[in-house]
């Protein structure tokens, strides 16, 4: 089977093509930038910033509550209104530029929860913990809640490069 390179390309490709390893590569750099941008968010979103991210998040839970839907399109628009949030124009337009990158790992990684009623009120729980956070205008809490979710996206998906989180971000 041939592997395409997910950094080498922004066009459209196929699940059966994608080498985890790689999508393992982009939750990382989405730790990255995501933890950061709900900091910002939490402390620079203004009140309409925080009614699109609730919109997002209230769109993301009804996908949630049909455990036979993906919900990769909400989840996008949930993640893609915190970074929006965070004022930085620099997060979001390298949000924009990795869309489809960003959307095909949403639906590799959410796809593997289709059927499993736990696992998505488990994501669904760590989307709220993020929400709240920002909404309380805690960056710490924030940043937190965004790296612990990611991380257990990456758990899930079998990065052997995390066992984890970290104990520091155990506060």
């Amino acid at each position: 089977m041939k592997k395409v390179q997910l950094a080498d390309r922004l066009d459209s490709y196929s699940f059966e093509m994608i080498d985890i390893e790689q999508i393992y590569d982009l939750l990382e750099m989405r730790t990255i930038i995501e933890s950061e941008a709900a900091r910002f968010a939490a402390w620079r979103a203004s009140e309409e910033d925080l009614n699109l991210i609730k919109t997002a998040l209230d769109e993301f839970t009804e996908k949630m509550k049909n455990i036979n839907e993906i919900g990769s399109e909400a989840d996008y628009h949930f993640h893609k209104a915190i970074v929006k949030s965070a004022y930085n124009p620099f997060l979001l337009q390298t949000m924009e530029n990795l869309q489809d990158l960003y959307k095909t790992s949403l639906e590799f990684t959410l796809k593997q929860n289709v059927g499993i009623k736990r696992k998505r009120e488990q994501i669904y729980e760590e989307h709220y913990q993020i929400y709240k956070s920002i909404v309380a205008r805690d960056g710490e809490a924030a940043a937190y809640h965004m790296k612990r979710h990611l991380y257990n996206v990456r758990i899930k998906m079998g990065d052997r490069r995390i066992k984890a989180l970290p104990k520091k971000m155990n506060q």
